[in-house]
């Protein structure tokens, strides 16, 4: 399998994770007692990495202008992020749904005090979600808005602020030895390296 096969496959996979973020949403309205930790978090994985992937087809893979330029003859080359498996434009409009589901139900819900650390845990993971959501809405906008590129591009940056917020936030509340956690934050601070080096006209054509 070659590399371009390998990505498409990263991407069809981590899309496929993501197609439970609505459904996710929706069962944060349920009770305390639901435990959504472990989907929540895989979730937020996915997310990291399938904007990750992205900004890599954007910028450097098969989505990237010169890249189709540089082939010449070999325009059966298509860029991952067409990939119907992928379904990229209906992925980022039900992530957007999702954000929109999280961010009310995190405004809904009262803050909480200092003795209540595991109501404090979801809502810092909910906004960890919601601004998450919205940076891979962003990235994908960029490719299939390629006109607005800078502006999809410094919304991307600003949701990937949010979201490290929350974030370290969410992993204040856990063992220090939470490797998950520790391993997100990476994910995410190598995420935002290049997203500081991406120049505002990278993905135009």
């Amino acid at each position: 399998m070659n590399n371009s096969d390998n990505d498409n496959d990263n991407l069809r996979q981590l899309a496929h994770n993501l197609a439970d973020a609505y459904g996710n949403a929706l069962m944060h309205d349920a009770p305390d007692d639901a435990d959504l930790e472990a989907n929540d978090l895989l979730l937020e994985s996915a997310s990291i990495r399938f904007s990750s992937c992205m900004l890599y087809e954007i910028t450097k893979g098969s989505c990237h202008p010169s890249e189709h330029a540089a082939i010449g003859a070999l325009a059966d080359r298509t860029c991952a992020l067409d990939d119907e498996s992928v379904g990229l434009r209906g992925l980022t409009d039900m992530l957007s749904q999702a954000a929109y589901r999280l961010e009310k139900l995190g405004r809904s819900v009262p803050p909480a005090d200092g003795t209540n650390s595991r109501r404090a845990l979801v809502l810092a993971r909910i906004g960890s979600m919601e601004h998450l959501y919205r940076m891979a809405v962003s990235l994908s906008r960029i490719y299939l808005d390629r006109s607005q590129s800078g502006v999809y591009l410094e919304a991307a940056r600003e949701q990937l602020r949010s979201a490290r917020k929350h974030m370290e936030v969410e992993s204040s509340f856990c063992a220090f030895s939470d490797h998950e956690h520790t391993a997100r934050l990476q994910e995410l601070s190598e995420l935002e390296d290049q997203l500081k080096d991406m120049r505002n006209d990278v993905a135009r054509p």
